[in-house]
């Protein structure tokens, strides 16, 4: 029993370590349960900082895939110049 325990914490330990899975790879999309059209993505970018080109890039996907909501989880925050857009665009 010891044994199976300490082998899951060694595999957790292993798979999550090390920046894995990356924060990019937390994509997570859902949709509202009274209308599929109404969904939402929520998005980790690995940057500690995101600039202008990065919210552009993120507002054109939202765009292409009809996506109307969207939550960005930044580490440290958007640039000067990012927040600006970030008000322009939405």
């Amino acid at each position: 029993m010891i044994y199976i325990y300490l082998k899951r914490i060694i595999y957790f330990d292993f798979y999550f370590s090390e920046n894995k899975p990356a924060r990019s790879q937390l994509i997570v999309m859902v949709a509202h349960n009274d209308d599929p059209t109404d969904t939402m993505i929520v998005q980790f970018p690995d940057q500690p900082k995101i600039g202008v080109d990065r919210i552009k890039d993120y507002f054109k996907k939202m765009q292409e895939e009809s996506i109307p909501h969207s939550i960005l989880v930044v580490q440290t925050g958007l640039t000067p110049a990012a927040r600006d857009v970030k008000n322009f665009l939405f």
